[in-house]
């Protein structure tokens, strides 16, 4: 889970970073705390006196408030392994807060796009690093934008082109992808276990549960034909026999 907290006197700011948070969050299918305050000291009194332990820190900046560079000097010698994100509407002292380890300055006029950016920066990081898989970035439509979502290699299903559409079948949803070809989606994935099958989809091989004859069955439940092609027939019949071959022993 991440723990977060936002420290800034502006309650509608506040509010609008939660919900750009909680929305980016809820995509990249991560389980989530926040906590807000109103200022860089009754952060301090959280991590010293109550012992408080984040994450991720997103703290307000405004021009000559130096106490707030003292601040994240002193949050970065306790706690060392937070992810430190200054927030401003200022760009001209950015610099000064990446002297003081900051992972990303946000300003205010352009967060949505910043946000989103930096947390799926973390995301894919950390998610990479706790389960030692492949992390890939995709960027879907959602409602009337476009959004990023990070997948592990091992939880896509697959990739479908159908009324000019392309949609990511993962084991946590739907997504409806930007209109490449599959061969593009098949290099940019860049895995020997995904393979384009009846021209139409880009299997993971690793979601291939039963096969009969030239129909092999997702994990999802999805029935595929294997098409024509005899090459990609025998690649996925091996692929399929050597994989439950392993799992017998």
């Amino acid at each position: 889970m991440y723990k977060i907290v936002l420290c800034d006197d502006n309650e509608f700011f506040l509010k609008e970073l939660q919900q750009a948070l909680e929305e980016i969050f809820r995509v990249n299918r991560c389980k989530y705390s926040i906590e807000k305050l109103n200022s860089g000291i009754a952060l301090l009194e959280k991590i010293e006196h109550e012992k408080k332990g984040y994450n991720i820190i997103f703290l307000n900046v405004n021009k000559g408030e130096s106490q707030e560079f003292l601040i994240a000097k002193r949050i970065s010698i306790m706690h060392k392994d937070c992810i430190l994100i200054f927030t401003s509407n200022l760009c001209d002292i950015a610099n000064e807060g990446y002297k003081y380890g900051a992972f990303r300055w946000i300003l205010k006029s352009n967060l949505k796009e910043e946000v989103y950016e930096a947390i799926n920066s973390i995301v894919g990081v950390h998610s990479s690093a706790i389960t030692d898989e492949r992390v890939i970035r995709f960027k879907f439509r959602h409602e009337e934008e476009y959004d990023y979502i990070n997948v592990l290699e091992r939880d896509i299903i697959q990739l479908y082109k159908k009324n000019r559409r392309v949609v990511l079948v993962t084991l946590q949803g739907d997504y409806e992808l930007l209109l490449y070809t599959l061969i593009r989606y098949k290099n940019y994935i860049n895995s020997n276990n995904f393979l384009i099958v009846s021209r139409s989809r880009l299997i993971n091989l690793y979601h291939v549960e039963r096969l009969k004859g030239d129909f092999f069955q997702l994990s999802n439940g999805d029935t595929v034909c294997l098409g024509s092609d005899e090459r990609i027939k025998k690649h996925v019949k091996k692929y399929y026999s050597i994989r439950y071959k392993k799992g017998a022993t």
